[in-house]
Formats: C-alpha cells, sequence, structure tokens
C-alpha cells in the first residue's frame, strides 16, 4: 500500500490523502481512448459480407460455409452449361442443329395402302347400300328417283370396285393410270373451251364433260399414291 499526498483539484478544492494500491493512476490522470483506436484494423476486418470463416486463415470452415460454397459452384455450373449450350448468341450445339430437320421429317408421308383401302371401304358401302335398296324394292317397297339412280349406278360401282382392287393388289400401274387421267382431262377442258365458243356437242361429249369432278378427283388420289410410292 501506498499514500498518495493531498493535492487539490482542477476546480480547486483539495484532495485529502488516501492510501492505495501500488501502481494506482487518479481517474483525471488515466489515458483515455477515443472509439478510433478501438477500431480492428482493415487487415483483421475483412471484407464487408464477406464469409467469416472463409476470412480467417487456417481456419477450418463450418459445414454451413461448405454447403454455401457448393451451392455456389452448382450454380455456377448451370449457369456456364446454359450460355455454352446457345444462350449466349455462339455455334448452336449439334443435338440444336439438328432438331429442326428432325421436326421437319417427323410427318410420314401418305400411305399408299390405306388411301387405297379407304377408297374401297366407301365403294363397298355404297354397293351394300344398293343392294338392300334392291331388296326392299324386290320386297314391294317404291323406290324414289334418288334412290333409283343409286341401283342404276351399280355395274359403275362394280367396275370401280374391281379397279381398286387392282390396285391394292399391285396389279395396276398408278403411274399409268394417272398419265391417263390426264389425257382425259385435257380432252374435257377441250370440249368445255369448244362448249363457250358456242359449238354443239353431242351426247358422248356431254357426258365427257360431265364426269370432269370424278376425273379430278381420281386424278388427285392416284397422284397422291405415286408420290408416296
Amino acid at each position: 500500500m501506498t499514500t498518495l499526498p493531498q493535492s487539490r483539484r482542477p476546480d480547486g478544492s483539495l484532495r485529502p490523502a488516501v492510501r492505495v494500491k501500488a501502481g494506482y493512476v487518479p481517474p483525471e490522470e488515466q489515458k483515455k481512448f477515443g472509439r478510433e483506436e478501438f477500431k480492428p484494423a482493415a487487415a483483421d476486418a475483412g471484407v464487408v459480407g464477406a464469409d467469416p470463416d472463409a476470412a480467417a486463415p487456417g481456419k477450418p470452415k463450418s459445414k454451413s460455409a461448405l454447403k454455401n460454397e457448393k451451392r455456389k459452384q452448382k450454380k455456377q455450373e448451370g449457369g456456364g452449361g446454359g450460355g455454352a449450350g446457345g444462350g449466349g448468341g455462339g455455334a448452336p450445339s449439334a443435338a440444336a442443329a439438328a432438331a429442326p430437320a428432325a421436326g421437319a421429317s417427323a410427318s410420314p408421308p401418305p400411305d399408299a395402302g390405306s388411301e387405297v383401302e379407304k377408297k374401297l371401304k366407301n365403294l363397298r358401302k355404297r354397293l351394300r347400300q344398293i343392294e338392300e335398296l334392291e331388296a326392299k324394292e324386290k320386297g314391294g317397297t317404291a323406290l324414289n328417283d334418288d334412290q333409283k339412280g343409286k341401283v342404276a349406278a351399280r355395274a359403275e360401282v362394280e367396275a370401280d370396285i374391281a379397279k381398286w382392287e387392282k390396285m391394292a393388289s399391285g396389279e395396276a400401274d398408278l403411274a399409268k393410270k394417272v398419265k391417263n387421267l390426264r389425257k382425259k382431262l385435257r380432252q374435257i377442258e377441250e370440249l368445255e373451251e369448244r362448249l363457250g365458243e358456242g359449238l354443239s356437242l353431242n351426247d358422248e361429249q356431254t357426258g365427257k364433260i360431265e364426269s370432269k369432278p370424278k376425273v379430278e378427283l381420281e386424278l388427285q388420289t392416284l397422284e397422291a399414291l405415286v408420290g408416296a410410292s
């Protein structure tokens, strides 16, 4: 212990003598520190927003820090892959370039066999209707003009069925048939021109003109078959 002698304060009053421990320093004589003196050094503070675990060298990283690093790495890998794949304006990949070509040929060409079968199905249905009308007529039922016209066309329907059955079996030459139909259509158009000029036509020529829609439909169907074969 030591004794501090009587002293005078800054305001002029006397300070009594007191016993204190060795090394004691009065409050007014103690060194005062400002805020700036307590601030950590810039090297210790690190970067604002940085991971505190990563700022301390030699210190093992926490589990949360490792998870954050893995998550950031996955995001970077995912973003880089997207940019290289065609988002950065570079050359498209081989798979991307091949996609339009594959999509363009995705629709298959018309099936010749299915077209022929469809035509045969319709013709056979017409033939069954004709046979039903004939049975009604034999049973004493009177037919109207439309029904009589269907019955009268039986021979023509049967001929069409035979023709399309040959096509289905591959006995007919489709290209040759298309050529003949085109020739027939040109003849009909010539007859239409003559009729438009005021020339008279006989019954056979008039019948050819009336058959134009049927010829055009058959030609269109056969051209589709030739294109698919």
